[in-house]
């Protein structure tokens, strides 16, 4: 399998041609991608190589695998430099990114030359669950007729309000693939598309890439990875391998998850994601809440980061005066209905109560860690800690949701 057609889980380790530019000539190399991290190894005589020994950091790298793909590699860093008898050194560098180009092309992460990506998560196949491939069959025997790909869009949602971005979605398919028992076997991976009307950078792809991740990371309420993204210019596509979710572990599919986003996505997604693009208003938000998905964090910093969570929806969408925590706690619970809260309850099996008394222990919570107040003025509660903070976090789900899904929430933005 080429390097085109890996996945970011994959593993693949071949010879390569460097081309460094302070090198008249190319030298030998292994370079290997094993699950979200990038490797570079070299043998040189120090002696023509001095100045290499030097270098902390690489920027950019021309390589040329041994079957003909030539790729760049990005953010390079020194993990080991060995100097052994006779001036020979052994170098080992760590690359963040790893794009296949065609023909002679070197990426510039520096230059203003993408204008647009695609990328395909874990389980999109099953959020995104549309079909590319018709069959026919024939009247006189029941047998299968024909074949056919249809790789348009199949989904049909775009943003028309937002004159710098738009989103559709796309397919790769395979029909004629074999099995081992000779079965035919139809093969397809759905893809968000993403079109800017001005070119961006690469670093700042990178993070528009990183913030639709989150979107539907959060739409999932699961920790997904990125599988495949291409970058895209004006002339071609570039497929990009990274390392920037080696740490990364999936969350485990669940079944009712992915049937609420399935529903979620063909119901609302074209006014989620126009209201997300819109502004800049949830960006920090998801980072967050995303976060806390992602990263290990302790009990009580998850109830904080949730409490802060809370403050941060009530300035973004409260009435522009001003008020301080118990005043948005209090607007934060009187949002729910009863029937919103017996379903969060009855989600996470608590019998959790949005009262008074937790209002108050909530604001004196925060005001306990934001002053380091002596320990003992630690408010305390007899609900379970970690119990309050899985609450909160639904309760914010359903408020984010319920923004993201608000059609006419852009009038008032």
């Amino acid at each position: 399998m080429k390097f085109k057609d890996m996945k970011m889980t994959d593993y693949k380790s071949i010879n390569v041609l460097i081309y460094f530019k302070d090198l008249v000539k190319p030298i030998g190399g292994s370079l290997v991608y094993d699950n979200n991290s990038i490797t570079l190894s070299f043998v040189s005589e120090e002696f023509s190589f001095k100045n290499i020994g030097t270098k902390k950091s690489i920027e950019n790298l021309k390589i040329l695998t041994h079957e003909g793909e030539n790729i760049t590699l990005i953010n390079g860093t020194i993990l080991t430099h060995k100097t052994h008898t006779a001036n020979i050194s052994a170098y080992k560098y760590h690359f963040q990114y790893l794009i296949i180009n065609k023909n002679n092309y070197e990426v510039c992460s520096s230059e203003k030359i993408f204008s647009g990506f695609k990328l395909n998560c874990t389980y999109f196949k099953e959020i995104l669950k549309r079909s590319p491939f018709s069959i026919g069959f024939s009247d006189e025997d029941g047998f299968p007729k024909f074949i056919e790909t249809n790789l348009a869009s199949a989904f049909g949602f775009s943003i028309i309000q937002n004159p710098q971005i738009q989103v559709t979605d796309s397919f790769t398919a395979k029909s004629t693939f074999f099995n081992e028992e000779g079965d035919l076997v139809l093969k397809s991976t759905p893809f968000i598309d993403v079109k800017y009307f001005s070119n961006l950078k690469f670093e700042d792809m990178i993070k528009e890439v990183n913030n639709l991740k989150n979107l539907f990371s959060f739409l999932m309420d699961m920790r997904i990875l990125v599988e495949e993204l291409f970058l895209k210019n004006n002339e071609e596509q570039f497929k990009v391998l990274w390392s920037n979710e080696s740490s990364i572990r999936v969350s485990k599919k669940r079944v009712s998850l992915i049937a609420e986003t399935k529903e979620l996505i063909q119901n609302s997604l074209p006014t989620i994601l126009t209201n997300y693009y819109k502004t800049d208003i949830f960006q920090d938000i998801f980072e967050t809440y995303v976060n806390n998905m992602y990263k290990a964090i302790y009990v009580e910093d998850f109830l904080l980061s949730q409490i802060i969570l809370i403050e941060g929806l009530d300035t973004r969408f409260r009435d522009r005066d001003g008020r301080d925590l118990k005043k948005r706690l209090e607007k934060f619970v009187d949002y729910f209905s009863e029937d919103e809260i017996e379903k969060v309850n009855n989600k996470i099996g608590s019998e959790i109560q949005l009262n008074q008394g937790l209002i108050d222990y909530l604001h004196k919570f925060r005001n306990y860690h934001s002053h380091l107040y002596e320990q003992k003025r630690k408010p305390e509660i007899q609900l379970d800690i970690y119990t309050i903070s899985i609450f909160l976090k639904e309760l914010i789900k359903v408020y984010m949701l319920s923004k993201l899904t608000d059609q006419s929430l852009l009038k008032t933005i």
